[in-house]
């Protein structure tokens, strides 16, 4: 069921939300829509965007924001898909233990049932890839480790220029020996 500005404007009264950031929110987190989760789409119902590129460059401003991702998280508690059961969606993806179930109904000519056909389908290796990377994404990993790189390689830099041999000519002291 998708959510009424009105409900997005409840439930987000903490954060301040302007009326388009708003419009955002409730295209983003409406699971009945097709592009659910879609920052560039919903960029482009929410604020009339018609560029790609320029949608895809607000909406990840946006959702960088602390208001909209705090808005976004009591969204998501309040219609059961919170941090918790996210994870452990993930989990299940990420270990094999989420299988999606689908049964297709044959029927007659005139359409009346006739047999029906079950279909169980496990994650597949790429699906279980974007698990794993979401999973990294919203705990901070590559951000820790881009972190930890930057320190490391100014750490070593340093090191470099004070072991770093001398060209001939040029000294240490401050003046000719």
């Amino acid at each position: 069921m998708p959510l009424t500005e009105k409900e997005i404007r409840e439930r987000t009264t903490p954060p301040n939300l302007k009326p388009k950031e708003k419009h955002f929110l409730s295209v983003y987190l409406d699971e009945s829509n097709p592009n659910y989760t879609n920052g560039v789409q919903a960029v482009k119902d929410a604020y009339g965007y018609t560029n790609y590129g320029t949608a895809a460059v607000k909406a990840s401003r946006l959702l960088k924001r602390d208001n909209i991702q705090l808005a976004a998280e009591a969204l998501m508690e309040k219609y059961g898909a919170g941090e918790d059961v996210r994870f452990s969606r993930m989990a299940e993806i990420i270990n094999g233990k989420y299988t999606s179930h689908q049964t297709i109904t044959h029927k007659t000519a005139d359409g009346e049932p006739k047999s029906s056909t079950e279909y169980t389908r496990s994650p597949t290796p790429k699906e279980v890839l974007t698990a794993i990377d979401v999973v990294n994404k919203t705990q901070g990993v590559y951000e820790t480790n881009r972190l930890k790189r930057e320190v490391l390689s100014e750490e070593l830099r340093g090191l470099f220029r004070k072991f770093a041999p001398q060209p001939p000519g040029k000294s240490k002291g401050k003046g000719k020996a």
